[in-house]
């Protein structure tokens, strides 16, 4: 950051020519044509476009959640892994994922094989790196079967279900050697 003193005229800062700065309190501003910068304690707010040349803006590795429901305060990208948490103990095959954390929204994409010896239990995948606020769907592609099936991450959980198109839960058996392809996106 530069100081500037309140009486500068003219100044130019990477680049950006800046005119009339004056002074309130710890607050200085500056007004050049319809550009307004104003630099105080806390906070730099520019009337402009703000284009990160340098490689992208940068959010600390521990969020800095903000009261302010309109501010964008954390954004993360990770890996997750599938795994089975409907009580039958299966080993999913090739099971990886990935997500992006962008404020609230998560969105995560995953691939994953049932074992040919699927069980008759709901089928419940667990791992997801955030729990949901709200009931959330999803969807996916395998290469066979179960056309028209649907993910649902119910509020609460880290987890997401199977169920058909009309709303009845797939079990493990339905799935048997089934490859998955998936991707949702949740509120958290």
């Amino acid at each position: 950051m530069y100081l500037v003193s309140s009486s500068a005229t003219a100044t130019r800062i990477l680049g950006t020519s800046w005119n009339l700065w004056q002074a309130a309190g710890n607050t200085q501003y500056s007004v050049s044509g319809a550009n307004v910068l104003i630099v105080d304690d806390n906070e730099l707010t520019i009337s402009k476009l703000i284009k990160a040349n340098g490689g992208g803006v940068q959010f600390p590795a521990t969020q800095v959640p903000s009261a302010n429901a309109n501010t964008l305060d954390d954004y993360k990208e990770g890996t997750w892994t599938p795994i089975d948490s409907s009580g039958a103990s299966l080993v999913l095959s090739g099971a990886s994922g990935v997500y992006t954390k962008i404020g609230r929204l998560v969105t995560v994409s995953g691939v994953f094989t049932f074992p040919s010896n699927g069980s008759g239990a709901n089928i419940a995948i667990g791992g997801l790196p955030y729990t949901a606020a709200a009931n959330s769907t999803g969807s996916m592609l395998q290469g066979t079967a179960n056309t028209g099936d649907m993910l649902l991450i119910p509020a609460g959980t880290s987890t997401l279900y199977i169920y058909t198109a009309s709303l009845a839960r797939r079990t493990n058996a339905n799935y048997a050697s089934v490859a998955v392809y998936m991707s949702a996106s949740y509120i958290i």
